[in-house]
């Protein structure tokens, strides 16, 4: 028999807005630890689909995912990410979600861009108790710098951009 999970959905103040944060909980645990979720580049709570769920049901722990700020529930940016926006998100949104939510230990899971961000939280939080980096970029290469004028052309055209606000809605262009 599969355990039951809880599931809240709330928004939490940081600066420049309210990001969207999903928690996913079992009704018996095994750490008091969360496991906090980073998403990808274009990614969104959504996008992870039934992951969180099935990772909190077989690992007995709470499971946090959020949207960054311009990204699927939250807030619209008002201003472009910096060239520095992964630290920023270890230095500035990162914290402020993690005295929001009362977070105290915690185990970090980020996924491409995400990863990139887990890492620079958990080389300074010692709060991390572990780390798992999925696709992480640690430094730009030239097959990225391609990547991303292949994407800009793609997302020239209109049904590539609907699909983005599918996730992100107005947020997307």
């Amino acid at each position: 028999m599969t355990a039951a999970i809880q599931t809240s959905e709330h928004l939490v103040t940081v600066p420049g807005g309210n990001v969207f944060v999903k928690r996913w909980t079992p009704e018996t645990l095994s750490s008091e630890s969360p496991i906090i979720l980073l998403h990808d580049s274009l990614g969104s709570v959504a996008q992870w689909r039934d992951f969180p769920e099935r990772l909190s049901q077989k690992l007995s722990r709470s499971v946090i995912a959020y949207d960054r700020l311009g990204f699927g529930q939250s807030s619209s940016r008002t201003e472009l990410p910096s060239v520095d926006f992964i630290s920023e998100e270890a230095n500035l949104y990162f914290p402020a979600l993690k005295e929001a939510l009362s977070i105290e230990r915690y185990i970090l899971l980020g996924h491409s861009v995400g990863g990139g961000m887990a890492l620079n939280i958990a080389a300074t939080d010692t709060d991390c108790e572990a780390l798992v980096s999925i696709a992480a970029q640690a430094f730009v290469k030239e097959v990225t710098l391609r990547g991303i004028a292949q994407a800009k052309t793609v997302f020239d055209k209109p049904e590539q951009m609907a699909k983005l606000e599918k996730w992100h809605g107005s947020k997307a262009p």
